[in-house]
């Protein structure tokens, strides 16, 4: 439709400058500088914020201008070749149209303006109108059809792509069973806190007789044992720290502590979650036995610490 506005506003302003009709005091000219500054205040209505109802609107208000101007001109000096203004906004409705009421209305309005028009001046080929305005009329609903169409799959392929993009970079990113940061998300992070120079501890989580889980009660409860450990430390780590599954039963924390007072303040509330038993919709039998493998969560190697490094003035 904004291209559309382009074309008909360079057609209008032609028409301004250059047409004249015999016996037309100014108006038609008038009519169509009216138009051309209708058309440019309706590309930039929707150039501001677009939307189907913006475009319906304009689509209606726009029609039913072109609609005025081609009658104006039949009036100011009628020609029977004129009554083919009429004709041809159909397939031009039919093609720029964004909804098809929009497309009905405006084209039942130019067929209508065309048959009155035959009858007002030339009552002896309104017939010959009428199967060429029933000819404009499937043709226009034909184009609308196929330009429906094809829009609407090129929309849908559009929507498609970017959903496929999302989860691309999702997977990516992301931990797909845990959803949490992945090793390549968690090296990034790590890369840009020590680009930055932060004052931030590293920590790393292994969980202590995972294996034997997978092994006797199956992936899935040891699925849940990860997405279950993953939850706790979200739950207990702010939006700063970041978190991340290294893989397997491997964890990784970034936190950002200055000094040891406030890294066991990080520290102490994720061993503690870490220590409470974890619960599965398993038998009776199989909860208890792996109830009695808590605390799942050890720290398994020293917490590293990073400073940001000190300047030659304050050294």
């Amino acid at each position: 439709m904004c291209y559309f506005l382009l074309f008909a506003s360079a057609y209008f302003l032609l028409n301004t400058l250059f047409y004249r009709v015999q016996g037309d005091p100014g108006l038609v000219p008038a009519l169509s500088l009216m138009t051309l500054l209708l058309c440019i205040g309706a590309w930039a209505y929707n150039r501001q914020k677009p939307s189907l109802v913006r475009l319906e609107i304009t689509g209606h208000v726009v029609g039913f201008a072109f609609i005025a101007n081609a009658l104006l001109d039949i009036y100011a000096d009628y020609q029977p070749i004129k009554l083919m203004y009429l004709v041809l906004l159909v397939p031009a409705f039919a093609a720029s149209g964004v909804r098809p009421r929009v497309v009905y209305a405006t084209s039942i309005a130019s067929i209508g303006g065309l048959l009155y028009a035959a009858y007002q001046f030339d009552p002896a080929q309104v017939m010959s109108c009428v199967w060429v305005a029933f000819a404009a009329l499937v043709v226009a609903i034909g184009l609308s059809s196929v330009t429906r169409s094809t829009m609407l799959k090129a929309v849908r392929a559009r929507i498609n792509a970017d959903i496929n993009r999302d989860k691309a970079i999702s997977l990516a990113r992301y931990d797909p069973l845990t959803t949490l940061p992945n090793r390549r998300a968690f090296l990034t992070a790590l890369n840009d806190h020590l680009t930055n120079g932060d004052n931030f501890f590293l920590g790393l989580i292994d969980l202590d007789g995972f294996k034997p889980i997978n092994d006797i009660y199956g992936h899935s409860a040891g699925d849940q044992v990860l997405c279950e450990v993953a939850k706790r430390l979200q739950q207990v780590c702010e939006d700063r720290t970041v978190v991340a599954r290294l893989g397997g039963d491997e964890f990784a924390v970034i936190l950002p502590a200055a000094d040891e007072i406030e890294l066991l303040a990080w520290r102490n509330p994720i061993r503690l979650m870490m220590k409470r038993p974890i619960c599965l919709p398993l038998s009776a039998s199989q909860n208890a036995s792996l109830m009695t493998k808590a605390p799942l969560a050890y720290w398994s190697a020293p917490i590293m610490r990073f400073m940001k490094p000190r300047s030659k003035a304050a050294a």
